[in-house]
């Protein structure tokens, strides 16, 4: 009589499994770092609006002068912040690729 055994199971190497746990380590840590950064820019809005909304008119243009974090300036942040992670998990793809898994 002869056995089905069914289908093969093909289990995720080593270095499978460590990119995929980088991976969603990364992902999690840039969620995080963008969501902060966007709560940051927020609080900044809303501080900048207070102080406009306190002032006399004739000196709420200088409130301007305070805004240091733009739609440019935020933009250019979050681009740093996605570059430095994209170059880190090249790094640890890289490092796992060298390594006998």
């Amino acid at each position: 009589m002869e056995r089905n055994e069914g289908p093969s199971v093909h289990l995720p190497s080593a270095g499978d499994l460590l990119r995929a746990k980088v991976a969603q380590n990364t992902n999690r840590t840039i969620a995080a770092t963008l969501s902060i950064l966007e709560e940051m820019a927020d609080e900044h809005d809303v501080a900048l609006a207070k102080l406009k909304g306190a002032l006399p008119p004739d000196y709420r243009a200088f409130v301007d002068l305070a805004d240091w974090l733009s739609q440019a300036r935020f933009d250019i942040l979050r681009n740093r912040i996605l570059k430095t992670a994209n170059d880190g998990r090249r790094d640890v793809e890289e490092t796992i690729s060298g390594l006998r898994l």
